[in-house]
């Protein structure tokens, strides 16, 4: 198996809830072959935005998508830390 990080060839490190784990020989950076969690879809991610902006909380996002609260906050750091900052003082 390569790694995903550098391309280097992997070694077996043992198992996780019956998930093949893998080490990097090179970086030695550690791996599964496959992983479980699923990622929120597009549809989703759009909602969570409109929902904050409409100043639903996250625990009400959370409900009204079915998804973890932790996903929303996740979610809504991420869109958080894309907005930039405007420089009053450089407009003339």
């Amino acid at each position: 198996m390569k790694c995903i990080y550098c391309q280097g060839d992997c070694i077996k490190t043992g198992k996780m809830k019956n998930v093949q784990g893998y080490q990097c020989k090179a970086c030695n950076k550690t791996q599964q072959k496959r992983y479980n969690k699923t990622r929120i879809s597009q549809e989703k991610y759009q909602e969570v935005h409109r929902l904050n902006n409409e100043c639903c909380g996250i625990s009400h996002i959370a409900r009204l998508l079915y998804i973890s609260k932790s996903s929303a906050q996740r979610v809504i750091i991420r869109m958080a830390s894309k907005i930039q900052k405007l420089d009053f003082f450089s407009f003339s």
